[in-house]
């Protein structure tokens, strides 16, 4: 309740904010196992890099300046043009 919009839309009936409060409701699914993977992709590698790599100790360069958008862009392109092709 710390968090003021999620405290102001509990207090306005619009959802429950208070996790103690939350209830669950359906089978219990805490042993369901798809055997999903995350690969490795381009991104994913050039992240590396960017955060655990060579360029780690540029990382404010390219993360909190307007450069930020070229990954952006790079991801949209990916994700939106290319994969929907």
């Amino acid at each position: 309740m710390d968090i003021k919009y999620i405290n102001l839309a509990h207090q306005a009936g619009l959802g429950v904010g208070k996790p103690e409060e939350i209830r669950l409701v359906g089978d219990d699914i805490a042993g369901e196992n798809w055997h999903f993977t995350v690969g490795d992709n381009l991104a994913s590698h050039v992240g590396d890099i960017c955060w655990f790599g060579p360029l780690k100790g540029i990382q404010h360069l390219l993360f909190h300046t307007p450069l930020v958008h070229l990954f952006v862009f790079g991801s949209e392109c990916y994700h939106d043009w290319y994969r929907c092709l």
